[in-house]
């Protein structure tokens, strides 16, 4: 179809439409869209388009080149994204488990524990951004992801106190030395690599 032939084809649907508007309201939808489909006269059926959909392709088709950053963007948060509804799930529990074997705040003590964890999340995934492999943080991400993101969930009050009191007081502690390792170490390295390229 050209633009010259666009108007006289408007018409023709519109005459055809006209014209047996009465018997396509006793059709089944699908023989309605059957019937259209025979009023377009020489139309490949594969290029008849989807006014359903037509608008979202028309927007895509402009944008293009944004359309596939936002998509590449997305699949590499959807891992803080996860990670970021998991904590959520699990702050009540978390919560429970400090209020259960220790007289410390919970809200200190686990938002500290999820602050080390949301930054060696942030830490791994601009690591990974620049074609670098985190050296050490996945590790330490999994091994305290795997201890103190299941246990306070499985546990059901009735575990000895001082093994509650020391997995509690241990998170403290994991949190906020792992925070200044984590720190320093970066640091040090961004600092090595500024004075590299000045020599």
């Amino acid at each position: 179809m050209s633009p010259e032939t666009i108007s006289d084809f408007t018409t023709e649907v519109e005459e055809y439409i006209d014209s047996t508007g009465m018997k396509l309201r006793e059709f089944t939808l699908e023989e309605a869209f059957a019937a259209v489909s025979r009023a377009l006269d020489g139309l490949d059926p594969n290029n008849v388009p989807n006014p359903l959909f037509e608008g979202w392709a028309e927007l895509l088709f402009r944008n293009e080149r944004w359309a596939r950053r936002l998509a590449r963007l997305v699949v590499q948060i959807s891992p803080l994204l996860l990670l970021a509804s998991l904590l959520v799930f699990e702050w009540p529990y978390q919560v429970r488990f400090v209020t259960n074997y220790t007289d410390l705040n919970p809200v200190l003590s686990v938002g500290s524990l999820y602050i080390f964890i949301s930054w060696m999340a942030i830490t791994i995934f601009f690591e990974l951004r620049a074609r670098r492999r985190p050296e050490g943080t996945g590790n330490w991400l999994i091994s305290i992801g795997s201890v103190y993101l299941w246990i306070p969930v499985a546990d059901d009050g009735n575990s000895p106190e001082w093994l509650g009191r020391s997995l509690v007081i241990a998170s403290v502690l994991i949190s906020h030395f792992g925070y200044i390792s984590l720190l320093v170490f970066y640091v040090k390295r961004e600092l090595a690599r500024k004075k590299g390229r000045f020599k």
